[in-house]
């Protein structure tokens, strides 16, 4: 008789998952499962050996079920620690790995979503039977964790061994190439995505190909396959909003949020981000204060960090320094090191000394042994011929790091 425990297991699994809570764990299941006899006959507390029952069980599919959800929900919330006990107190002892490709997949991606893609490396080279799936979780996972050659070593290996790529091993793949510029295998499996008629009603692999060619700077290329896609969405504009604006083309990336305005696609906290990415580059001041405006006055998005971020550098980049501190100010983190560092360097290319000392006051006051802070403060005083203040804090970096290694 199947034990109605694993369904509850899988139910608090859900629940903690999808809440928001820790994963699972011992004291949550213990604490929260039944007692009632009819749930569970006999004694169970909780262990990844013994997330069900070891009674026999009619439904091996419940299981199996439970299983993948448990891995899903480890990769979810990054939990290695959870991952690895399933994986060598259940899986291995009762052969899970062999016996269900599902599970191995999960498996596989759960250690790449932990950061531990070449454990779930290993796990594909144990199995007897390698097909699309695990390869596809595997290559996925590489791409997403930027080792890009690695994937594309994987995808060598499948067509050695025969296996054809599907629709997800197709944007792993393309992730892989954005990543390290590998425009010429990025061109084959356009090819290849062609002479099968994949982009039909495919507009996720559309969208990477988009991304690929953008990443690479091929913006023609990627602007030319987003015209030719027959069905479009906003996040396949804003990966070519993103690629003029990584490559320094503001004004293009201003026409082609223009376009995806017209064509009634609402844009998201990505396209803005890319819109004031791409003015940055530019020194469009006006534009890129009216497209931060636009965020929550017309689209009801809140500014995140890294658009305050992006406007800050745009203003103190163009030695707009007291708008650059309004706008730092107004952040709702406003000791955020990394962009009062950055507006630290653009005092230095404009040379404004009073807002040079205000900004690496701030810097120090949140981490007094930030090394580039020092570095940049002292360059700025030696550049304005300051060389009394630029060995002062010369000084004071020497004394703050002899103080932190004890001396």
């Amino acid at each position: 008789m199947v034990c109605v425990y694993v369904m509850y297991v899988c139910m608090v699994w859900y629940v903690c998952i999808y809440h928001g809570h820790s994963p699972v764990s011992a004291s949550v299941l213990r604490l929260q499962r039944p007692r009632h006899k009819l749930l569970c006959s006999h004694s169970c507390t909780f262990s990844p050996s013994q997330t069900w029952c070891h009674e026999p069980m009619q439904n091996q599919k419940l299981q199996e079920f439970t299983i993948v959800e448990f891995l899903r929900g480890c990769a979810k919330k990054k939990d290695l620690y959870q991952a690895e006990r399933l994986h060598n107190d259940v899986l291995l002892k009762e052969g899970w790995i062999h016996k269900s490709i599902y599970v191995a997949t999960s498996l596989i991606s759960a250690y790449a979503q932990c950061g531990e893609v070449q454990k779930g490396h290993r796990v594909l080279e144990s199995l007897s039977f390698r097909g699309v799936v695990p390869w596809s979780a595997l290559i996925s996972g590489y791409a997403q964790s930027g080792h890009g050659h690695e994937a594309l070593h994987c995808f060598a290996r499948m067509h050695t061994e025969s296996i054809s790529p599907n629709h997800v091993t197709l944007i792993g793949i393309l992730k892989a190439c954005g990543s390290i510029g590998a425009i010429t295998k990025g061109k084959q499996i356009h090819n290849e995505i062609i002479n099968r008629g994949l982009l039909k009603d495919n507009i996720v692999l559309g969208t990477s190909l988009i991304d690929m060619y953008a990443k690479c700077g091929v913006l023609t290329k990627a602007q030319k396959v987003l015209e030719e896609l027959p069905n479009r969405n906003e996040v396949s504009w804003s990966a070519l909003i993103a690629g003029y604006a990584q490559h320094g083309q503001g004004h293009d990336a201003i026409l082609c949020f223009e376009r995806m305005q017209n064509e009634g696609l609402p844009p998201d906290d990505v396209t803005f981000l890319s819109l004031l990415n791409g003015c940055c580059h530019m020194g469009l001041l006006y534009e890129a204060q009216m497209y931060f405006e636009y965020m929550s006055s017309r689209y009801g998005i809140s500014p995140k960090i890294e658009h305050h971020t992006s406007l800050a550098i745009v203003f103190g980049s163009s030695g707009h320094f007291e708008m650059a501190m309004d706008v730092i100010n107004r952040m709702p983190f406003s000791d955020n090191l990394t962009i009062w560092i950055t507006l630290l360097g653009a005092c230095r290319k404009w040379k404004n000394i009073r807002f040079a000392r205000l900004t690496f006051d701030r810097v120090i006051q949140l981490d007094i042994t930030c090394a580039p802070a020092y570095v940049l403060m002292a360059d700025i005083y030696a550049t304005a011929g300051m060389e009394e203040e630029a060995e002062k804090i010369v000084a004071m970096r020497m004394k703050h790091r002899m103080q932190e290694n004890g001396d």
